[in-house]
């Protein structure tokens, strides 16, 4: 069988009975020869509304939809230069409006391989999760007050938000601050970097914790102008021990590029090591 029908399996069947999900695999042929993001969208549009009996079971307006494939296999409806999955259950007809009927989420895949290796990490996390203190623990990433080495006063709202969660965890969670107000800031030939901040980091990482909630400036590349952390350096570095693998939640810009490049995010998800989910 497929790895996306082996992953709606697992939803149906093989959790506890709380958890369970009334799951369907949809194949993009089964839609239209010629795949567009539109056409995927009338498709659920029309799944939602029973419209034309399409099938005998209408898709729950407050399920969920996953996206099993990249921008090739399955075409993003895009905002003038930015896509998101939420367009193609949107209840307007002004797509971009308004909230989805579907929590959405993709796995951005090109390979059957890396389909596989992602949705065996997901069967192994909820299966046979690795028990621990890790679980109830939370990384807490804010950006600093610099920009290409310059002070700026502006700035402070990564840090500012980010004790707002602070906050309103500390007293249920083991939370770990990592803002850069609170390192050294190092200048190199290359920039201004955090080389303790990203140690710590990587260190946590690698002992487990349940989430890493990063608040800043970023690219498809990095976090930070400081590049608290960054692809081409870090991500071999990125090893969680023994299945201990962090949820990542990226508040900044382009990290979760999966279209037109190979982003850090693509990478996390496939790494077996890396994320269980961003």
């Amino acid at each position: 069988g497929s790895a996306a029908q082996s992953l709606a399996d697992m939803h149906s069947n093989e959790v506890s009975n709380t958890y369970q999900l009334n799951t369907e695999v949809i194949t993009t042929n089964t839609i239209a020869t010629d795949i567009s993001g539109l056409a995927i969208r009338e498709y659920i549009i029309q799944r939602i509304n029973n419209d034309d009996e399409l099938e005998d079971i209408l898709l729950d307006p407050n399920g969920f939809l996953l996206l099993f494939g990249d921008e090739i296999d399955l075409p993003p409806i895009y905002n003038d230069d930015y896509p998101s999955d939420d367009f193609y259950s949107t209840f307007s007809n002004d797509i971009s409006i308004g909230d989805p009927q579907l929590v959405s989420g993709r796995i951005p895949v090109s390979t059957e391989e890396d389909a596989w290796t992602i949705v065996e990490k997901i069967r192994n996390y909820t299966l046979q999760p690795t028990p621990g203190i890790w679980r109830s623990k939370i990384a807490l990433v804010a950006d600093d007050m610099y920009k290409s080495c310059i002070y700026k006063s502006g700035e402070d709202s990564h840090t500012l938000n980010s004790d707002v969660l602070y906050d309103s965890l500390i007293t249920l969670l083991s939370i770990q601050p990592f803002y850069g107000v609170h390192y050294g800031l190092q200048q190199n030939n290359t920039g201004c970097e955090y080389p303790d901040l990203t140690a710590d980091l990587i260190r946590t990482i690698h002992n487990g914790v349940a989430l890493i909630n990063y608040i800043g400036h970023g690219s498809p590349e990095t976090w930070a102008d400081e590049r608290i952390i960054t692809k081409s350096r870090d991500l071999p570095l990125i090893q969680a021990d023994n299945g201990k693998l962090a949820i990542w939640i990226a508040g900044t810009c382009s990290f979760g590029k999966y279209h037109s490049e190979n982003s850090f995010m693509e990478e996390l998800l496939v790494k077996e090591d890396g994320a269980i989910a961003i």
